[in-house]
């Protein structure tokens, strides 16, 4: 085993970044000794380079291995409580021919890892108890092809095992037969296992799985059309996000609500969950998480039109490029521009004054020489604005806004936007008329 996790290293680059979240795992199977746990080893080692490796893109993440680790039962927690627990599984479909299958498989050739799992599980079948053979039947539900096979050895898995007692893992199996079927298109079959589901994990108090699979199974109804049942789920999802009290999963949730909203044409109300969502973020520091939630209150605040809405997305938007990393804020910083003269093109001249002075003074406040690149850009589109709002733009306002426009590869198009006057553009007459007095 020590020398499985030893040739990692000689592996490529991708697939070395991947194993590295299992080495951890794999060292307290090895110290505990225990045959059964050091087979459990090799059989995600195989799984991981296996799946993982052929059939993910070289961008596959942490979520895609701890997929491919599902079988430990509660993380670090199982680790610990596999210890010693290991079953003696000797002979020709024993011990051995496991790690050797597993062993090949770890250089990275599927098939030799698709092989590893069968002997896995017909040693496992063999000379161990349920739990193992268990974990067998979930990695060949991993490694199959098509829909339909992990979704019958999700549902059989079980039963074949031998263990239908075992609540949590019955819990888990449940779920993860609502996901597959809900990826699979069988709406009708994944919102009976994710309603199956939700009873389980609640009756276990494991409240992370049930908001989980509250948030599958309202996805299923949203897919299938039926908007009442999508939100009555979503709200209970944020209820309980708010009582388990993590921060992005009361937003996700919140931004879950919204979109469904949003399909039943609830723009107003959708628009006050966004809001609330993106708000969240953005006080907690949850800044790339804030900014990929910002377009929904944008285009919320466009569909239900209203300018405020529009100035929190600029305000938050600009919060946002303070703190965040280069590829986060070039993002950000069109939409937090574009929300800026929508919201000036349809609001009063009140609330006009209003956001340009908030967002003044809390994103540009200071130095513009101190300031970094991107507020520095946000700080030059408000003295446009404003120039263009005065009906003051001259040779030297056009030329500057050329520079901003070189400066940022043309995205913003301050040029071409002040080109055609404010009176032209504003919505409300009685804009154009405040600011010529």
């Amino acid at each position: 085993m020590r020398a499985v996790l030893r040739r990692r290293f000689d592996l490529p680059e991708p697939a070395r970044w991947r194993l590295t979240a299992f080495t951890t795992g794999l060292r307290e199977f090895v110290r505990a000794g225990a045959p059964g746990g050091i087979e459990r080893a090799y059989l995600h080692v195989g799984t991981v380079d296996g799946q993982l490796d052929e059939r993910r893109d070289r961008s596959a993440t942490y979520g895609a291995a701890a997929r491919g680790a599902r079988g430990i039962p509660g993380g670090a927690r199982g680790l610990r409580t596999v210890r010693g627990r290991g079953c003696r599984a000797s002979g020709p479909g024993g011990r051995a021919a496991v790690p050797g299958a597993a062993d090949r498989a770890d250089r990275g050739r599927p098939e030799e890892a698709r092989q590893a799992a069968p002997e896995a599980q017909a040693a496992f079948r063999a000379n161990c108890g349920g739990a193992r053979l268990m974990e067998a039947i979930g990695v060949l539900g991993e490694l199959s092809d098509d829909h339909a096979t992990p979704v019958r050895y999700a549902v059989e898995g079980p039963d074949l095992a031998g263990e239908p007692e075992d609540r949590p893992r019955r819990a888990a199996v449940t779920f993860e037969e609502c996901v597959r079927r809900h990826a699979a298109g069988d709406l009708v079959a994944a919102v009976d296992a994710g309603v199956r589901a939700v009873e389980l994990f609640r009756a276990e108090g494991d409240g992370p799985a049930e908001l989980a699979a509250l948030r599958e199974l309202g996805a299923c109804h949203r897919d299938l059309g039926e908007l009442e049942t999508a939100r009555h789920c979503a709200e209970v999802a944020v209820a309980l996000a708010e009582r388990l009290g993590g921060p992005l999963d009361v937003a996700a949730c919140l931004d879950e609500l919204g979109r469904v909203l949003t399909r039943g044409g609830d723009h107003a109300a959708a628009l006050e969950h966004y809001r609330h969502a993106v708000e969240l973020l953005v006080a907690k520091g949850e800044w790339e998480r804030g900014a990929a939630l910002l377009p929904h209150l944008a285009v919320g605040a466009v569909r239900a039109g209203d300018p405020g809405a529009l100035w929190t997305t600029a305000l938050c938007g600009g919060l946002i490029c303070e703190i965040a990393p280069r590829a986060t804020w070039a993002v950000v910083v069109p939409l937090v521009v574009d929300s800026m003269r929508r919201a000036i093109e349809t609001g009063p001249q009140e609330l006009t004054e209003r956001g340009m002075t908030d967002f003044a003074h809390a994103v540009t406040t200071g130095k513009r020489d101190d300031m970094p690149f991107q507020v520095g850009v946000l700080a030059d589109v408000v003295v446009v604005l404003l120039a263009w709002l005065m009906d003051r733009v001259d040779r030297d306002i056009v030329a500057f806004a050329r520079e901003l426009d070189t400066a940022t590869g043309g995205v913003l198009d301050l040029s071409g936007y002040i080109a055609v006057p404010h009176a032209d553009r504003v919505r409300d007459p009685g804009q154009v008329r405040a600011h010529r007095t």
